[in-house]
C-alpha cells in the first residue's frame, strides 16, 4: 500500500541550535509530502525582502537575537501555513516553534494545534561544533552567539517539554552523532506512534467485499 495524505497536520520541531533540526526536518519533510517551515529562515527571509510580514518589533528582536513577540509570529506562520494549504498542501513542519511556552497559546490558536512535537535532543558540546562548522547565508554565527541561544534554550526548553509530554505528543529524539544515525531513529520512533500512522494509512477496502 502507498501512503495516502489523509488529513491536516502540524508538527512542531524544538531543540538546541546545532541539534540537527534544518537538516532532519528538510529530509523528513522531502520524504513524506510535507512542507518544511523553518521559523529562523523564515524570519530573515522577511526581514531581507523588507517583507509586509515583519514590522519594527520583529526587526529589532532579531537584531538583538531576542524571542519575537506571539502575536507577531503567530500572524507570520499563518500567511504560510495559508499559502500552502492555497497550493493544497496540508501537512507542515514548523521547525524552530515555540521556543517560550508564552508562545503556545496564542500560535496554536491562529495555525492550529500539533499532532506531534519532536523534540531533537543533541549534548551541548556536539550542538556547539555543528553550529559554529556550518555555513548558513545570512546569519552571524559565532561561540557568543551559541551561547546566548543555548542558555536561552535550556533556561525555556524545560517547560515546553513538560506541556507536550503531558499531552502526549511530545518524541524526543537522540540527534547526537551521525546525520544517517539520526534520522534512522527518528523515522523509526514515528513509525511506531499512532498519529503519525493515522496521518498517513487507510485501510485499504477490500477487494472481497460483497462477493459470495
Amino acid at each position: 500500500m502507498s501512503p495516502i495524505p489523509n488529513q491536516d497536520c502540524l508538527i512542531f520541531v524544538i531543540g538546541a541550535p546545532g541539534s540537527g533540526k534544518g537538516t532532519l526536518c528538510s529530509r523528513l519533510a522531502l520524504e513524506n509530502d510535507f512542507v518544511h517551515l523553518s521559523v529562523g529562515d523564515i524570519l530573515r527571509q522577511a526581514v531581507r525582502d523588507n517583507s509586509s510580514l515583519v514590522d519594527d518589533t520583529i526587526i529589532e528582536c532579531m537584531q538583538v537575537a531576542e524571542l519575537i513577540p506571539a502575536d507577531a509570529l503567530a500572524n507570520v506562520l499563518a500567511k504560510h501555513v495559508g499559502a500552502g494549504k492555497e497550493n493544497r498542501q496540508y501537512r507542515f513542519l514548523i521547525d524552530g516553534f515555540p521556543r517560550d511556552i508564552g508562545q503556545i497559546d496564542t500560535v496554536e490558536e491562529v495555525i492550529g494545534e500539533p499532532k506531534l512535537v519532536l523534540y531533537f535532543d543533541c549534548p551541548g558540546s556536539e550542538a556547539k561544533r555543528r553550529y559554529l562548522t556550518r555555513k548558513l547565508e545570512g546569519r552571524d554565527e559565532n561561540g557568543a552567539v551559541f551561547e546566548k541561544r543555548f542558555q536561552e534554550f535550556q533556561q525555556k526548553n524545560g517547560q515546553i517539554v513538560e506541556h507536550y509530554a503531558k499531552q502526549g505528543k511530545l518524541i524526543k529524539i537522540d540527534t547526537n552523532g551521525q546525520t544517517e544515525l539520526s534520522y534512522a531513529r527518528l523515522v523509526q520512533v514515528l513509525s511506531q506512534r499512532e498519529e503519525w500512522q493515522d496521518i498517513y494509512w487507510r485501510k485499504k477496502p477490500s477487494l472481497e467485499r460483497g462477493r459470495g
